[in-house]
């Protein structure tokens, strides 16, 4: 329907009572026409092939950006980076689809057109509801002087003549598998194909086609529809999600009232939660691409589209999305990154809210929700990071009612995924099936985002020294010590290259250790049928200086876990809760990457006794960290170990069974030990055996750290008397041994023996 003053008219305007006109140079001039026009399946073109590649807009818009039924014009997206457009036809037509607001606004596309190109297409797909322009070409289409068509031999060429006809404008490689069909080729220059030039010969501009002018080769094949590749097809490890996803978007979409004879509400918001990199974008995308190109109006929010600063226009735009969304049904709406448009408002971790729209912009997602009708057919996809920070209001029933988890990729699915991801490097990588399942089983932790940064660092290597060449299992590896899971960041970590053998004796608790890491792993299912439960916690105790944190920097490295060092003073924070925060982050971080190691580096400030008269926050501390190893969600794949020198000053509580139930004494070094740490420290001293046996002798009661300072010291004298020097003499030695103090004591030693009495209840 036109409007109802006409474009380039001025606004009649009556004279004032001075008896003054307006001047001419200062009419009022109309506002010019918005070149946005959002995308709709054509209504007058839903299946046949007449007039395929006819675009269709209202009167007023095709007078508003003057343009003449028939004019050739390119249709792009409002901020198209890539040449990615359809070319086709324009003329004006009258439909009752949609209300005066949106008459106007609509640009209508063939269903069967819009889905061959989003198949040929390697940007991204057009799906209804997106904005697009509307550019006029400057010259009109070629005639096309040949064609070269594929049939699968069901129809006469006078019958194909009779469809090319039809569509009107051929385009190369389009598929028509519905009518047999396909255009091979077509080309307005008068030489045959085989004098065409390669570049010619891929031509991808559309031509006009006229039975006079054009001349037709045809070919019988089979013929086979072009599958539409969406964002899915990017994703492994997921199947049952996505088949959930379809499930609880599908029925209320397209068949809401199938619950009604249940007497029951379809559910219409459905969130998708997980951490970071785990594809819950590229799944929106999938969503988007999947529905939006089978005649489903997709829109999409996102937080900096509707924000204002002005006070309500926030809201009001979002209220015109979901206007949008209930006038073009059946619709899906797509949130991404919800939690910055709903921030919860319990405060939980003591900060404020940022901004003070996230309130009112819930309030009003809430009352759309509650106004939609059993009969709409309006779903809302949404996708966050935190399901926490997701205002609790919106996730109740007739809501945010119906969550998808997308976790971590266990070992099954990051075999998927590195399939897939080796899969399309193709004859490049020389990787088998068994080194893909060797490096899922070295990739704990990693999501979908870091195997794809593995797989690029690897090839980035490649061509970085040998451009060429096959990417092998070796490139991985070496990627595997730069590329670390996105999960473990912004966390105390640390990446220790500590071996046992670095370690002068403790083989007790080097076998303890490695047993308690490996078991679980090794018999996960027998562990699981027998009902028993791996061991969760080990505290080392011992004097200093006797290798307990180095012990757990040789676990992490020998056991190839993600590994999460702590210091227990570290945890504290001047803020209230921000202590109790960092111990849930930590723990949340763990689960995220198990199986994993958290290691608490002098747990006894942690987690001190409460009759030792602990400040309030101590307690809160210990209170979390309680809660987080035995609390009502069970720890998975999660071991802790803990290292302290004062073990009696942990609270009990900490050290009951199913917490850290095993406790391990890590003794001063005996004298072979020493001998050990000796020979490591001493390689380039060219010192006797003879000489590293007798300080092993004289060096009796000295803890490990202790030994390792009587080496230092030495080569520093060395170094002193002769700076120029290569060996170290057992002289240097004997005047080292004169200055070193020793920190063990008798006393400690008996306190320690207590200890592990008591621990064993003797």
């Amino acid at each position: 329907m036109a409007p109802k003053s006409t474009l380039n008219t001025p606004t009649k305007k009556s004279s004032s009572s001075s008896g003054l006109g307006t001047p001419s140079g200062l009419e009022k001039k109309s506002k010019p026409f918005a070149n946005e026009f959002i995308l709709r399946p054509s209504v007058t073109n839903k299946g046949s092939l007449k007039h395929l590649a006819f675009f269709e807009v209202s009167p007023a818009a095709m007078q508003g950006l003057q343009l003449t039924p028939k004019s050739f014009v390119r249709l792009s997206r409002l901020a198209s980076m890539n040449d990615d457009h359809l070319v086709g036809m324009i003329r004006p037509i009258e439909t009752d689809e949609a209300n005066d607001s949106f008459r106007d606004r609509i640009i209508y596309v063939s269903p069967s057109f819009l889905k061959w190109w989003n198949a040929q297409t390697s940007g991204n797909k057009l799906c209804f509801g997106e904005r697009l322009k509307i550019t006029q070409l400057a010259d009109h289409l070629k005639f096309a002087k040949h064609a070269s068509i594929s049939h699968d031999g069901s129809r006469t060429n006078k019958e194909l003549l009779r469809q090319l006809n039809d569509i009107g404008v051929l385009y190369p490689g389009m598929v028509l598998s519905s009518q047999g069909m396909k255009v091979d080729r077509v080309w307005s220059s008068d030489l045959s194909i085989e004098d065409l030039s390669l570049e010619e010969s891929l031509e991808k501009t559309p031509c006009i086609f006229n039975e006079k002018l054009t001349t037709v080769s045809y070919t019988v094949e089979e013929i086979k529809d072009t599958k539409l590749e969406l964002a899915f097809d990017q994703l492994g490890g997921i199947a049952r999600q996505l088949e959930l996803l379809n499930s609880s978007i599908s029925i209320p979409l397209y068949s809401p009232d199938s619950f009604a004879q249940y007497g029951i509400t379809p559910s219409r918001g459905l969130i998708i939660h997980g951490p970071s990199g785990t594809g819950k974008t590229t799944i929106l995308k999938g969503v988007s691409e999947y529905f939006g190109t089978e005649n489903t109006h997709v829109l999409k929010i996102d937080y900096g589209s509707i924000v204002s600063k002005y006070l309500g226009d926030t809201e009001l735009k979002l209220k015109e999305i979901f206007k949008e969304a209930m006038t073009f049904q059946p619709s899906v709406v797509m949130i991404d990154e919800l939690e910055t448009l709903t921030g919860g408002n319990d405060d939980r971790d003591g900060e404020q809210q940022a901004d003070l729209s996230v309130p009112q912009l819930t309030s009003t997602l809430t009352m759309i929700f509650d106004s939609f009708h059993d009969s709409d057919r309006v779903v809302v996809v949404s996708a966050t990071n935190d399901l926490t920070k997701v205002d609790s209001k919106l996730r109740r029933m007739g809501r945010f009612d119906r969550e998808v988890e997308i976790s971590i990729p266990d070992q099954q699915a990051r075999f998927e995924i590195l399939q897939m991801l080796v899969g399309r490097m193709g004859k490049m990588c020389d990787l088998k099936s068994e080194e893909i399942e060797i490096l899922s089983n070295k990739t704990h932790g990693y999501v979908g985002s870091d195997l794809v940064g593995l797989c690029r660092e690897s090839v980035f290597n490649v061509i970085s020294h040998e451009a060429g060449r096959h990417v092998q299992m070796s490139d991985f590896e070496e990627s595997l010590k730069t590329i670390k899971p996105s999960v473990m960041k912004d966390i105390f970590l640390e990446l220790p290259k500590v071996k046992w053998s670095d370690i002068g004796g403790q083989e007790v608790i080097k076998r303890k250790l490695q047993e308690m890491v490996a078991l679980p792993l090794i018999a996960t299912d027998t562990f699981s049928r027998l009902g028993i439960k791996a061991p969760r916690g080990m505290l080392l105790y011992g004097p200093p200086g006797c290798s307990k944190t180095l012990i757990a920097k040789a676990l992490a490295h020998e056991s190839g876990l993600n590994f999460l060092a702590v210091k227990g003073p570290e945890i504290f924070n001047k803020y209230v809760g921000e202590s109790e925060r960092t111990i849930r982050e930590i723990f949340r971080k763990a689960k995220n990457a198990s199986p994993s190691i958290i290691f608490f580096d002098e747990i006894d400030a942690l987690a001190s006794t409460r009759d030792d008269g602990a400040s309030g926050s101590h307690n809160n501390v210990l209170t979390s960290l309680l809660n987080e190893i035995d609390g009502v969600e069970e720890l998975k794949g999660v071991m802790i170990l803990g290292a302290t020198n004062r073990p009696t000053a942990i609270d009990p509580a900490l050290l009951r069974p199913g917490r850290l139930d095993r406790h391990l004494y890590v003794a001063p070094p005996d004298r072979s030990a020493r001998l050990k740490i000796l020979e490591n420290q001493c390689r380039s001293f060219q010192m006797t055996q003879e000489s590293l046996e007798r300080l092993a002798d004289q060096t009796e009661g000295c803890s490990g750290a202790e030994v390792v300072l009587l080496c230092q010291e030495a080569g520093l004298g060395a170094i002193m008397e002769d700076n120029h020097c290569d060996k170290v003499d057992v002289g240097h030695f004997q005047k080292a041994l004169q200055d070193l103090q020793r920190g063990i004591t008798q006393d400690m030693l008996e306190y320690y023996e207590d200890f592990e009495k008591q621990s064993l209840g003797q």
